[in-house]
């Protein structure tokens, strides 16, 4: 849906509600403005954008951090069976060229320069953040 809706591909329907989820990362910027546009087309006035995604820290010293705090996360919350497999993630995050996070700052002014009222953050727990807005 994500795809169809940069190429321009419209949708009939109005809603009440949308709420991607660890997708929009891998758009570069421009892209993400211009998603961030048509998402606020296809809401109801009214209506309610959240989305849960990575976003890219401020500094290398809390990127790093962040990434401890991911991997003692991963330490503490898996079972001995899958923790070594989950281990290597955030490297393999941090890798991936197809990740293009941008700060959570740079996209909560987008979402404000596209018209969402109330824009705000409602969690972050080091590179994962829930933000959003109303139309």
């Amino acid at each position: 849906m994500l795809q169809d809706l940069l190429a321009g591909k419209s949708l009939t329907e109005e809603f009440d509600f949308i709420y991607p989820s660890l997708a929009i990362h891998h758009l570069p910027l421009q892209e993400k403005k211009e998603l961030y546009v048509a998402i606020y087309k296809l809401l109801r006035q009214g209506g309610c954008f959240v989305h849960y995604d990575v976003v890219a820290p401020s500094s290398a010293i809390n990127e790093k951090w962040y990434l401890s705090q991911w991997k003692q996360w991963i330490e503490q919350h898996s079972d001995a069976e899958k923790r070594q497999k989950l281990l290597g993630i955030p490297e393999q995050y941090k890798g991936n060229p197809d990740n293009i996070p941008d700060t959570l700052e740079s996209q909560l002014e987008i979402l404000n320069e596209t018209g969402f009222k109330e824009v705000d953050r409602y969690f972050k727990y080091g590179i994962f953040s829930l933000f959003g807005g109303f139309k």
